[in-house]
């Protein structure tokens, strides 16, 4: 007899029948069990998570009693089963619109009906157990006690879970809701994720006895109908463990990094990407923000030529590129490894050179984010430069300054600037509740396209960065999978950046499964003028690859450069100059084998895919194309349909791409 889970109405119920079947009915409750890192109420995505294994075990726990002789032990179990379920389900609900008293209210049921569930194996005692012959340890009826027993320890994760966000959640609600002071924010939002980070542990450990109440299954023992819903079931509550490390181990850390213990030093940099280097841009200018308790203590900013100039003997050695524009290797320069840590390493190092202290974190920022805060508050005035910088002349007007300062050598070129950012942070002390929720879901957007880096020197910290992927850290894939990283680092090359359009097409050829071929053509239009800051964009551009990729060929770049290939970061690099002139296009060539051979599995392969996107490189658009071999075909729509050549990508490149395509070998 087979099983399906049908949910209508406010109650999910679960009923037997001969087929297994999903259908869609357009009146039922739609349970979306994805987890979306795009989202920033992210805790949601760890009670669907929940959700889901709580769903499977019920899916499972249907048909371990359809023996003889349980029936009645099966409709209870089926019954409170059923009824947790449906706790569960309006606990997500509730969860999605911020109810978090409802939501504990109906993990607390939840919790209430999984222990009245196990309660009837109690009942039942063990002396009933061995004369039913259930005693063994693979027996259908253990299994079902083990399920029952995750599902409960799920249940209280939920409770503690809500129990720590509730304190948070109330006092956002008092900033975006209520219009409440900002101005204490983060001494109120420490205080709250101190005193609830015991709430976290406990969630934590309830989640762990979960994950080992499900891995004392035996998928031996297991009927093979459900065997592979219980394998899913044990991985997503190992995922959600992991996760819950992750939000623990930021509920106790973020105090620290927040000066609760000793005030905290975070060093900003202003990435100009006008002028586009490896993570994000030129370094212009630099600000030490000092936290204590949460709150801002001082903010000192300051400018990389005013730093590079006290530090022109560094003994931090100078990459051969950075040659061309320059004796000695400066702040200006310094990130010049696109992995962000390596860069901040760089960076640490030449700003304590110059009379810089340590500091306890990096914030690399690119100017869309303050144009983003600009759009939301509204313009600033700086009346010493006859000044109202807004969204749309930001850019422009202190580039402006900057160029008429650097004329007066007497003038700080970047003074304006300096100036800009207490009155900006004031701005943001002050911000209404419409602003702050338009702020917070603009910043998020910014850490999701890379326009925002973050680094910790708190590994713990920094660890949670890199899984969120806010570190900027060059991505370590998988192996047998593709990967192609493009960045560029404008040399000598004023701000003209901003002028170029970006078309890359990545073409890749399986032709026999030991023989994956791509073609990369990268075509660069200049839109701009050669009047400054704009003119003549010149470029060293390096190109990462999977490691061990074999180069067959390279065309477009500059004429009399030559090709560097190098290995970095676990990868496989080409380097080149490539000058692009005013109203020109130039378009790039590199033809590469890859390492690695698919691995075909009855008939069946993956072809897998990673593509990151440089920080600060705007317009710029991606395609991918695939074509196999006359013995395969690409299985795209679900299977529907079967074909040899494929566009699996085509779109803006705003953030990094994964790729994942099954091919088929029929001989």
């Amino acid at each position: 007899m087979g099983r399906r889970l049908h949910f209508a109405g406010d109650q999910p119920e679960v009923i037997l029948q001969s087929a297994w079947t999903a259908r869609a009915n357009p009146t039922a409750q739609v349970l979306n069990l994805e987890f979306d890192s795009t989202q920033p109420r992210f805790w949601v995505g760890l009670i669907r998570w929940l959700l889901f294994i709580i769903f499977a075990s019920l899916v499972y726990l249907t048909g371990i009693f359809s023996y003889g002789g349980a029936q009645s032990i099966k409709e209870e179990l089926t019954q409170k089963g059923t009824a947790a379920a449906g706790n569960l389900l309006q606990a997500a609900a509730a969860l999605q619109n911020m109810e978090v008293d409802t939501a504990l209210a109906q993990f607390q049921a939840a919790d209430k009906n999984f222990t009245s569930a196990l309660g009837l194996f109690a009942d039942l005692g063990q002396s009933h157990l061995i004369m039913a012959d259930w005693s063994l340890p693979d027996s259908q009826i253990w299994l079902g006690q083990d399920l029952l027993s995750s599902g409960q320890h799920l249940a209280k994760a939920g409770i503690s879970l809500i129990t720590a966000l509730k304190p948070l959640v109330t006092y956002w609600d008092g900033l975006t809701v209520t219009g409440s002071n900002f101005n204490n924010a983060g001494e109120q939002i420490g205080q709250i994720l101190i005193a609830n980070a015991r709430q976290i542990d406990i969630a934590l450990a309830e989640v762990k006895l979960a994950d080992a109440a499900l891995r004392k299954i035996r998928i031996q023992s297991v009927d093979p109908a459900y065997a592979a819903t219980v394998l899913e079931a044990q991985s997503k509550t190992q995922a959600l463990s992991e996760a819950m490390e992750i939000l623990g181990g930021l509920a106790k850390r973020l105090p620290n990094a927040m000066g609760f213990g000793i005030p905290q030093h975070y060093l900003f940099l202003n990435q100009n990407n006008n002028e586009l280097r490896p993570t994000g841009g030129f370094i212009g200018s630099v600000a030490v923000v000092e936290l204590a308790h949460g709150n801002i203590v001082s903010i000192s900013a300051d400018t990389s030529q005013r730093l590079d100039g006290q530090n022109k003997y560094s003994d931090v050695p100078l990459p051969d590129p950075l040659k061309a524009i320059t004796a000695y290797y400066g702040i200006r320069d310094a990130n010049w490894e696109p992995n962000f840590p390596t860069a901040v390493q760089t960076i640490s190092k030449l700003y304590q050179q110059a009379g810089g202290g340590s500091v306890d974190g990096m914030i690399a920022l690119t100017p869309e984010v303050i144009t983003d805060v600009l759009a939301i508050t509204g313009p600033i005035d700086l009346p010493q430069y006859k000044l109202k910088l807004s969204a749309e002349n930001f850019v422009e007007k202190t580039q402006k300054q900057i160029e008429i300062a650097d004329q007066n050598l007497h003038d700080n070129p970047k003074q304006i600037l300096i100036d800009f950012m207490p009155i900006l942070m004031n701005r943001l002390m002050s911000a209404n509740s419409r602003e702050l929720r338009l702020i917070g879901q603009s910043l998020f957007n910014r850490l999701m396209n890379k326009d925002i880096l973050i680094y910790f020197s708190d590994p713990q910290l920094e660890k949670v960065m890199a899984i969120l992927g806010w570190s900027g850290e060059i991505k370590v894939p998988p192996p047998a999978t593709d990967y192609l990283y493009v960045v560029e680092a404008n040399l000598g090359g004023n701000k003209s950046s901003a002028s170029i359009v970006r078309e890359m097409k990545l073409a890749t050829q399986i032709f026999a499964p030991a023989e994956i071929k791509d073609s990369l053509t990268a075509r660069y239009t200049h839109t701009g003028t050669a009047k400054f800051p704009d003119g003549v964009n010149r470029n060293y551009i390096r190109v990462y690859l999977p490691m061990g990729a074999h180069i067959t060929e390279t065309l477009g770049q500059d004429a009399d450069t030559q090709i560097d290939i190098d290995s970095s970061d676990g990868k496989t690099v080409v380097g080149f100059w490539l000058t692009i002139n005013p109203s020109e296009t130039k378009e790039i060539n590199i033809n590469y084998t890859l390492p690695f051979a698919l691995n075909f599995t009855n008939g069946k392969a993956n072809y897998n895919l990673q593509v990151q996107r440089q920080p600060g490189a705007n317009r710029a658009v991606f395609s991918h194309y695939i074509e196999v071999g006359e013995n395969m075909d690409l299985a795209v729509n679900s299977g529907s349909e079967a074909v040899r050549k494929d566009m699996t990508f085509s779109d803006k490149f705003t953030k990094d791409i994964t790729i994942a395509t099954t091919l088929r070998k029929y001989r």
